[in-house]
């Protein structure tokens, strides 16, 4: 579904009959056409907000042998003597290999990508837009004082459909590094692969750093990387 069509269909949702029945109407479309099992899952998706407060992590990039990925804007740097680039010619620039896990690094969406819809709900930031979504339920639904802040509602929660990764409802643990924000989606006691969505550039982009264990990780291992990770602009 591209943002464009999320924007039309969540203004459209909401019918024009009496305010009192719209909310319930909205939550049902929100589950239409869905197992018993799919409901129980976007139930839970929809309900599930980010840790608060954010988790402080201090940078430790006091390194001076790296390992330098391109991505858009930005050169991102790991320590080389924890990862290798990976032996295949067209994956140096995307996997890397540690002792207890490898890790695939692609880009986000564009900002532009998301302009109308931030411009719908008054938002310029990336970052907060993602974060206003995470932090949207399906109980701000029967909050929605009026129709134009429900149609809101429902576009957030569209959107949060979109954002979240697979793991979201496991656990999803906003971070703070100061110089960069994100999210860690997933949980390593339960799942194989964990997401770090690393938001750059003031929060106007972002990459996705797939973690998948080779050997059992724990959170402070995934909050140990983020640490490292160095960021250098492209002119």
């Amino acid at each position: 579904m591209s943002v464009l069509a999320l924007f039309v269909g969540s203004v459209y949702l909401v019918p024009r009959i009496e305010f009192r029945f719209a909310k319930a109407k909205a939550q049902k479309e929100l589950l239409s056409g869905k197992t018993a099992d799919q409901i129980a899952y976007k139930n839970a998706e929809l309900n599930s907000i980010p840790q608060f407060p954010p988790k402080k992590i201090v940078p430790s990039i006091d390194y001076t042998n790296t390992i330098w990925l391109t991505q858009p804007g930005c050169d991102f740097g790991f320590p080389a003597d924890r990862f290798t680039r990976d032996s295949q010619t067209n994956r140096q620039n995307v996997e890397l290999h540690g002792a207890k896990y490898r890790m695939l690094v692609h880009p986000g969406s564009e900002p532009d990508e998301w302009e109308t819809a931030m411009q719908f709900v008054n938002e310029t930031n990336l970052f907060e837009f993602s974060r206003r979504a995470f932090n949207t339920t399906k109980d701000d639904i029967d909050r929605a004082p009026n129709k134009y802040a429900l149609q809101r509602c429902l576009f957030m929660l569209q959107a949060k459909a979109m954002l979240a990764a697979v793991g979201y409802t496991d656990s999803c643990i906003e971070f703070d590094r100061g110089d960069l924000k994100g999210f860690i989606i997933g949980d390593p006691q339960r799942r194989k692969y964990v997401y770090i969505r690393v938001y750059y550039s003031g929060g106007r982009k972002y990459i996705d750093i797939s973690v998948i264990q080779e050997k059992h990780i724990q959170l402070s291992d995934l909050e140990q990387l983020i640490s490292t990770i160095k960021a250098r602009y492209s002119n």
